[in-house]
């Protein structure tokens, strides 16, 4: 079985419930952003290992051929460049959590584009 399939069987699902909790429970995600804000230990420990799984989700998959592996390994790509970017400058990620309760308010339309890749990551994997 080919790598980048198993990712899409194993990341579709993954965006699908991951976007349903977060439609459903938008606030606790809010509370998150704040605890993150305060306490800037869980944002580097997290932001390492996010960006280390991101780098390996990178180097796994091999090609851009099919959009399966396009979207998989663009998404890896954008993360990795997040969390460095969070890492990396501290003062700005605790001004981007500020100002995020604004985007907090169109997040539901981003959650529904995730559960809809989702979806579109299972169907295509199997």
């Amino acid at each position: 079985m080919n790598s980048t399939l198993l990712l899409a069987q194993i990341f579709g699902p993954f965006c699908i419930i991951v976007g349903l909790s977060l439609v459903f429970h938008g606030k606790t995600f809010a509370r998150g952003l704040e605890d993150l804000k305060e306490h800037f230990i869980f944002l580097y420990s997290f932001g390492f290992f996010t960006f280390l799984l991101g780098m390996y989700m990178f180097l796994i998959i091999p090609t851009f051929s099919s959009p399966v592996e396009i979207i998989l390994k663009t998404f890896w790509i954008l993360i990795a460049i997040k969390w460095a970017i969070l890492i990396l400058f501290p003062k700005f990620t605790k001004m981007m959590i500020k100002k995020s309760k604004i985007v907090l308010a169109f997040s539901s339309l981003f959650w529904i584009i995730f559960i809809l890749l989702g979806m579109y990551l299972s169907y295509s994997a199997y």
